[in-house]
């Protein structure tokens, strides 16, 4: 397990284990690494894992995060021999390896851009389910779509009995095909390619000392990518389009294959979700689905009553990294969401001070967001806040929690 050591000169102040949840940096009581410094803002900083590799990523602290003594704005994969500082303290990563010049990566390029993955297991399955080692959500990927064999010195790819094929230099293949760094693999919109670490062609492939946790039981790891932005606080990074819609009947169909395919508490997986990675770590007692319910009673998906005269219900998204991702209705006089992102029932309001919940009120002009039962406030456009309104459009985050209102 990666330990995350904070040292202020010699002596080591504190240390945590990084596991399938970010962790944050700072001055807040509340941090996992609390630091008491007013040179560190009350969350500094976070670290999180990608698959196999580890990230940190400044959260608009007003003193900056250094990386080797450059200040970073974005997400960074952390390399061997980097030196981290925040104020006075620097940060040690314990537990961990580097990536050799040998190691198999896998681009992918498709509507999200390209994005690069360090293979470091021997049997990698890309398809649309979260349970997936690489998981790509677009419809047009099935669950479980192909699989990538590496045998010593050769790869091997696999269909898994796909619905639109997968193709290796423009033919359709029904068996395991050997495959080298010129071949092309299609995937409906997606290609990939296999290559080396070493003599990468890519303008980072001299930082061939990336650090990788293997014991996360990950068989690939975050590299780099086309990335627009980056919601540190959400531990995503969106690098395409926003979330296509899911129908209830393929989300249900979701639901029942990650209760087939569930991988060991702790797994780390690579997830591309409609356009966007993160970190996810799957049980199959957490898989939901999104189906919309139009009817005025209290239910599950549509929380406390009749709508309100006067106020529309908004239809919201709301993203959870181990959950599928669920579009409700929120109408009058407010929708509660739990920390595991799945809504609450309205009969009892006593759960709102034992969990952390968002809740959601509607209002003419779009949603307000409130936290309940959490000392962290939401995150708007990189600002925390302690309450917001979202517009059509708009997203705020709470941890692991992110929710938008639809257009």
């Amino acid at each position: 397990m990666v330990q995350v050591r904070a040292y202020d000169g010699d002596e080591e102040v504190c240390s945590f284990e990084l596991g399938a949840e970010p962790i944050i940096v700072g001055r807040d009581a509340g941090a996992d690494i609390y630091l008491d410094n007013r040179s560190l803002s009350r969350r500094h900083a976070q670290i999180e894992m990608r698959g196999a590799s580890i990230w940190i990523s400044d959260l608009g602290s007003q003193n900056g995060t250094f990386v080797n003594e450059e200040r970073i704005d974005a997400s960074v994969a952390i390399q061997a021999n980097d030196t981290i500082r925040l104020g006075s303290y620097h940060l040690v990563i314990d537990d961990v390896q580097a990536l050799e010049d040998d190691t198999p990566v896998l681009t992918l390029s498709g509507p999200e851009g390209n994005h690069r993955f360090a293979l470091v297991g021997n049997e990698i399955v890309l398809g649309r389910a979260p349970s997936c080692d690489i998981a790509i959500g677009h419809k047009s990927i099935s669950r479980r779509h192909l699989k990538i064999s590496i045998q010593g010195s050769q790869y091997f790819i696999e269909d898994l009995g796909s619905q639109n094929g997968t193709r290796v230099n423009g033919i359709t293949i029904t068996k395991p095909v050997k495959v080298g760094g010129d071949d092309k693999i299609e995937i409906s919109d997606f290609t990939l390619r296999i290559g080396h670490l070493k003599g990468d062609p890519s303008k980072n492939a001299q930082k061939s000392t990336m650090l990788i946790d293997k014991s996360a039981l990950a068989n690939a790891a975050y590299m780099e990518g086309d990335v627009q932005r980056t919601d540190s606080v959400a531990g995503r990074v969106h690098v395409g389009h926003v979330h296509e819609n899911i129908d209830s009947a393929e989300a249900s169909d979701a639901g029942a294959y990650a209760n087939e395919f569930v991988k060991p508490a702790g797994t780390q997986d690579v997830l591309l979700h409609d356009g966007e990675f993160f970190p996810a770590s799957i049980a199959a007692s957490q898989a939901r689905t999104g189906a919309l319910t139009h009817s005025n009673q209290a239910n599950p998906n549509d929380i406390l009553g009749s709508r309100s005269p006067g106020v529309k219900p908004w239809e919201v998204v709301i993203e959870h990294h181990d959950t599928i991702v669920q579009r409700l209705r929120v109408k009058a006089p407010f929708l509660v969401i739990g920390e595991d992102g799945n809504p609450r029932d309205g009969g009892s309001q006593s759960y709102i001070a034992a969990e952390s919940s968002l809740i959601l009120t509607p209002i003419p002009e779009g949603v307000v967001v409130s936290v309940a039962g959490d000392r962290r406030l939401l995150v708007v456009d990189e600002v925390p806040r302690p309450a917001a309104l979202l517009r059509p459009g708009e997203h705020a985050t709470l941890g692991m929690l992110r929710v938008s209102v639809a257009p």
